[in-house]
């Protein structure tokens, strides 16, 4: 049967190298070449910046059966689902053909970013002094985000609800914010 070229869908951990085996079936006795290019297709969900464009010729020599080349992913800091992109098989020579069912791939992308979480730190002042608390965004901080705070006296708390103001209230993060801060006022006596 003529020779046969056909390429597998692989992903690999953003930042890292996709790498794709493209195999030819059939009658290997020939030397053969084949080109291979990387786009963005219709239903793929990559950008331009996600991945190293790529495109080459594979050559496989009499018997050889498999070759694999790489595609570079690029790094980013945005929690995101994971991307891909498509492959795509010409221009087979000497004969071979393009396999009519696996002739192009994806390529996926897998985000390794965490979502963005906020925390809060311990802090004290001297009775009737202001306690300042700092809360900070860690993650993915691209977006304008908020999160609500409130004090309240709990079972392993030693304050009375005279020793404090009580106090509530609303953070706003912009986008690239990591951190804000908030105020209780403690009474003197």
């Amino acid at each position: 049967s003529a020779p046969s070229f056909a390429i597998a869908s692989s992903s690999a951990t953003e930042g890292g190298a996709i790498t794709f085996t493209v195999t030819r079936t059939g009658d290997a006795q020939d030397t053969q070449t084949v080109d291979f290019s990387t786009s963005i297709g219709s239903g793929d969900s990559a950008a331009d910046d996600d991945f190293s464009s790529t495109n080459g010729t594979l050559s496989f020599a009499s018997g050889e059966t498999s070759k694999t080349f790489t595609v570079q992913t690029t790094d980013d800091a945005l929690l995101e689902a994971d991307e891909t992109f498509s492959v795509a098989l010409s221009n087979a020579t000497a004969g071979a053909v393009i396999s009519s069912t696996a002739g192009s791939a994806t390529g996926t992308i897998t985000d390794d970013d965490t979502a963005p979480s906020f925390s809060i730190a311990s802090s004290s002042a001297t009775e009737g002094g202001q306690i300042t608390f700092t809360v900070t965004r860690t993650g993915d901080a691209q977006d304008t985000q908020t999160v609500d705070f409130a004090t309240s006296i709990g079972s392993g708390d030693s304050a009375g609800s005279g020793d404090f103001t009580a106090t509530n209230g609303t953070l706003s993060f912009a986008a690239g914010e990591t951190s804000k801060t908030f105020t209780v006022q403690t009474t003197d006596d």
